[in-house]
C-alpha cells in the first residue's frame, strides 16, 4: 500500500484545555475552514430556531424534507462532488457554475425517505442556507456576523467571496478554486479562532442547553 509522504507537513493547529491554550504551526494564519462551514451554519439554525424564526421540523414548501434533515444530510439529496462535469470544470479552474447550472447538472430529487439514511450532500446545505435567509431576511453572512463572530469576538473569519480570499491563505488545494464552487459558502479564518467558537459551543456560551 502507498503511503503519504508527511515528514515536509506543517499543520496550523491550535488547542484550548483546562490547562490552558496551546498551538503548533501558524493558529493565526487564516486558512479555508471548508466543510467546518457547515459546523458554523448548523449552529446558526439552531439560533434562530431559539429565536422562534425557523422550525427545524416543518416541511420545506413542496417537498417532504425539514431543515433538519438537511442539516443532518439524512434529507436524501444528492451531491455534486463526484459528478463529472464539476470535477473536469475544476480541473480546468472553471467559474463556478450559475445555482440554476448545478440543479441542471444535478437535479435535486431526493434518492430515499427523509431520515432513512445518512447521505452527505452540498447541496442540501445549499437548500438550507436558502431557507434559512428566506425565513429570516438576512444573508448567511450577516447571520454568523450577528449570532455567533460578533458575541464571541472573533475578528478575522468571514466567508470567501472571490478567488483573491482564497489566493491570500496560501493553500495550494484552494489556489485555483473558485471559492463559489462552495455554494452554501466557506469560511475563512484561523485555526485559533475555530478552537474558539467550538470552545464556546460546548462551553454552552452560543446555544442553551436544549439546543446543543
Amino acid at each position: 500500500m502507498a503511503r503519504w509522504d508527511m515528514s515536509n507537513v506543517r499543520f496550523q493547529s491550535h488547542w484550548i484545555g483546562e490547562d490552558g491554550e496551546r498551538s503548533e504551526g501558524e493558529a493565526d494564519r487564516v486558512l479555508p475552514w471548508w466543510s467546518f462551514t457547515k459546523t458554523v451554519i448548523v449552529i446558526v439554525a439552531l439560533r434562530l430556531a431559539e429565536q422562534g424564526l425557523v422550525d427545524l421540523d416543518a416541511p420545506l414548501p413542496g417537498a417532504a424534507y425539514c431543515l433538519r434533515d438537511l442539516l443532518c444530510h439524512t434529507a436524501g439529496l444528492p451531491d455534486y462532488g463526484s459528478n463529472a462535469a464539476y470535477q473536469a470544470a475544476v480541473a480546468w479552474g472553471d467559474s463556478a457554475w450559475s445555482w440554476e447550472r448545478l440543479l441542471t447538472e444535478i437535479p435535486p430529487a431526493p434518492r430515499h425517505a427523509p431520515g432513512e439514511c445518512w447521505d452527505y450532500s452540498n447541496i442540501g446545505y445549499l437548500m438550507a442556507c436558502d431557507r434559512m435567509e428566506a425565513l429570516s431576511g438576512c444573508s448567511m453572512a450577516a447571520l454568523m456576523v450577528d449570532l455567533i463572530t460578533r458575541p464571541l469576538g472573533v475578528q478575522s473569519v468571514r466567508f470567501a467571496t472571490s478567488a483573491v480570499d482564497f489566493a491570500g491563505t496560501g493553500q495550494i488545494a484552494a489556489a485555483r478554486y473558485d471559492p463559489a464552487w462552495v455554494y452554501h459558502g466557506c469560511l475563512i479564518g484561523a485555526p485559533r479562532e475555530a478552537a474558539q467558537a467550538l470552545h464556546a459551543l460546548v462551553g454552552g456560551k452560543l446555544l442553551r442547553p436544549a439546543e446543543l
